[in-house]
């Protein structure tokens, strides 16, 4: 073995303290990349992303909401409906949930809040019993 070849094969060889499998030029272009990806606002932007994908999600949510709650309105019209068909004293029934309606709406005015869902509430009421009468 010569000096010539022991040249040769320490010069192959990484540098001693570097990181191994990554040289120097690459390590610098890596940090590079990394320093301009995130020091401009907008570039990169996985918060930006996740802002959208949340917002996406609420409204999906809502929409989800209002299409069951419009659902849930058919399914109570329609079961009014053939108790109405059905049922001979559900005009006088219709009656006394409104009745009873309108003193629940009293007793929550007593007790200082909104009592607006359950006078709207009364007032279907009444008018389904008008409505079967005729």
């Amino acid at each position: 073995m010569n000096v010539g070849e022991i040249q040769s094969f320490v010069s192959s060889q990484e540098e001693p303290g570097g990181i191994p499998g990554i040289n120097g030029i690459r390590l610098s272009a890596i940090l590079l990349s990394l320093l301009l990806v995130f020091s401009f606002p907008g570039t990169g932007g996985a918060a930006d992303l996740t802002n959208a994908a949340a917002e996406k999600t609420d409204e999906t949510a809502k929409t989800s909401r209002q299409m069951e709650d419009e659902t849930r309105k058919k399914i109570l019209q329609a079961n009014d409906f053939k108790l109405r068909g059905h049922e001979s004293l559900f005009p006088e029934q219709a009656k006394s949930l409104a009745k009873g309606y309108r003193e629940t709406a009293k007793m929550i005015v007593e007790q200082g809040c909104d009592p607006k869902p359950v006078l709207d509430a009364a007032a279907y009421f009444e008018k389904q019993s008008g409505r079967s009468e005729r």
